[in-house]
């Protein structure tokens, strides 16, 4: 993460995109951040068969703030793609 150049990634390409259009749109706004986040997760894909949810968002310090201890519940409660 200290490399120049550095950039992390939220999970699979289309939705990393959906996370970053998100937080460029609603980085100041935590519920309506969330909103976009619970449309993004139906672009979400497992990395392997355990990966029960995008842990990666909690990396960046605005989208763990949005993810509230309910919104979790939400989020691990959803249908994944392709399950």
């Amino acid at each position: 993460m200290r490399q120049p150049g550095y950039r992390l990634t939220y999970g699979n390409q289309a939705f990393d995109t959906a996370v970053r259009n998100a937080l460029a749109e609603h980085h100041s706004d935590p519920a309506a951040l969330w909103h976009a986040l619970e449309s993004a997760m139906t672009q979400w894909q497992p990395r392997t068969p355990d990966h029960i949810a995008p842990i990666a968002l909690l990396a960046d310090p605005v989208l763990a703030y949005s993810l509230t201890p309910d919104r979790g519940r939400a989020l691990l409660s959803k249908p994944r793609s392709g399950r």
